[in-house]
């Protein structure tokens, strides 16, 4: 929901901040703002409860300097190497739904970087994953700021604003990052509708510049994210799909090669945001829907992919699963807490991943408890 924080409660004596009253909109679930309001930012966040522990190794330079061949005079290259090149977070929080997902698997974790989960280490009850791309360059950071000269009076509250990562702000950087000859820019200026669009998709449905952009910068794309979303008006989850699952297919070809139209994968998204059927196996649905099997809602009845959301037939399942790994059991119960994920792969895998993520942690810390 947009949450707006009307009362900061802080503490008598030491000043900190000890409570903040919050009212909310209910008719903003789901971060959906209404046409013409705008939020500040998003906070990012997993529920304590039901997320999963992992291990998160977040590596970085080796060395210190761009060459480390260009010693001093009585050092070495040694001396030059990044002590902090490798941060390891033993007790990282993760989503439930990647519990159950193969070693090798990427992804993006939000503000973070991308990730993969690591294919010798990663196993059942043990998540590790590695940071392979960072989001910010910090050492081209640093750099600019080395060579900047000497901020002004007035410099600061200009650093403040172009530091705004949201609305115009982000669109102007974004914008600004792009070389000077721009096809999707240039075919804006040309076609009044892709401008009205660019303008409407980041102002009234919010969505990231970069997605914006890259939905704008072809008719026909366009008006296939419009037909989505016509299926399903869920801004930022349709234009997920469309840029990333469908574009990641259609490479070379045109988008009205594919053998199902935008109405298609809004429906699909529709069906993974509702709980019918999970992540992973809209990746499956997906795909049969590339090979021409038909509509998602068809394909997902032909094969028997309805998610299992009822906690009285998963209940003898989770408690077979329990029983048959009683020493296990006993490790969870005596505080090795990483087993969760062992447990609950178990269960995902007895129901050949059928079963709500979320509803089998609930019911396996119950069984557990």
């Amino acid at each position: 929901y947009i949450i707006k924080c009307e009362q900061v409660i802080k503490d008598a004596q030491s000043g900190e901040v000890t409570e903040l009253r919050c009212t909310y909109d209910p008719t903003t679930q789901g971060g959906a703002a209404p046409q013409g309001r705008k939020v500040r930012g998003a906070i990012h966040w997993v529920s304590a409860q039901h997320a999963l522990p992992a291990e998160v190794r977040l590596y970085d330079r080796l060395f210190l300097k761009p060459n480390p061949d260009d010693v001093e005079e009585g050092k070495s290259f040694k001396d030059y190497i990044n002590p902090d090149s490798m941060e390891v977070v033993m007790e990282a929080r993760v989503e439930p739904s990647v519990g159950d997902d193969p070693a090798g698997s990427r992804y993006q974790f939000e503000r973070l970087g991308y990730f993969i989960s690591d294919i010798e280490d990663c196993a059942p009850g043990r998540l590790v994953y590695n940071r392979v791309i960072t989001l910010r360059d910090s050492w081209a950071k640093q750099t600019a700021a080395e060579q900047e000269p000497a901020p002004s009076e007035a410099r600061p509250a200009q650093k403040a604003g172009a530091a705004v990562k949201n609305g115009a702000a982000q669109d102007a950087e974004a914008e600004s990052r792009r070389p000077r000859t721009d096809p999707r820019a240039e075919l804006r200026a040309s076609v009044p509708e892709l401008a009205a669009r660019l303008a409407r998709y980041t102002d009234e449905l919010e969505l990231p510049f970069e997605d914006a952009d890259v939905l704008t910068g072809d008719l026909a794309l366009a008006r296939f994210f419009e037909d989505a979303l016509a299926a399903y008006h869920a801004p930022r989850a349709v234009a997920n799909w469309v840029t990333n699952e469908v574009l990641r297919e259609l490479k070379d070809s045109e988008i009205d090669q594919l053998p199902f139209g935008g109405g298609a994968v809004g429906r699909l998204v529709q069906l993974i945001d509702e709980g019918t059927i999970s992540a992973t196996m809209g990746k499956e649905v997906f795909a049969a829907m590339l090979a021409g099997e038909g509509a998602p809602e068809q394909i997902v009845r032909a094969r028997g992919l309805e998610q299992i959301g009822d906690a009285d037939h998963l209940a003898p399942i989770v408690a077979e699963v329990v029983a048959a790994n009683a020493e296990k059991a006993e490790q969870y119960r005596a505080g090795k807490t990483g087993l969760l994920g062992f447990f609950m792969g178990q269960v995902m895998r007895a129901t050949q991943g059928k079963a709500n993520p979320q509803l089998v942690q609930t019911l396996v810390e119950r069984e557990l408890s």
